[in-house]
């Protein structure tokens, strides 16, 4: 998550401490502040992962020529 930070931010991932939110020592302006160092999201719910089945429908019977179906310049 450090990484995508650091790329939505445009700022190298060493700018962003590991940090959790478990830290009693860190305020939460500091870790709801985007600018400063300990910036830390918190997410309570996990990430949605969304899987579509794929409907198989088409099934094209048409394919391009193979190397296999040329002919052979040889006897082999």
């Amino acid at each position: 998550m450090t990484y995508w930070i650091a790329k939505i931010t445009c700022k190298s991932v060493d700018r962003f401490p590991p940090v959790t939110s478990l830290d009693n020592t860190l305020t939460p302006q500091q870790l709801n502040d985007p600018k400063g160092p300990y910036f830390t999201l918190n997410r309570k719910l996990p990430l949605t992962l969304l899987i579509k089945p794929e409907q198989i429908k088409h099934i094209p019977l048409l394919y391009a020529p193979s190397i296999l179906d040329k002919k052979k310049l040889a006897q082999m």
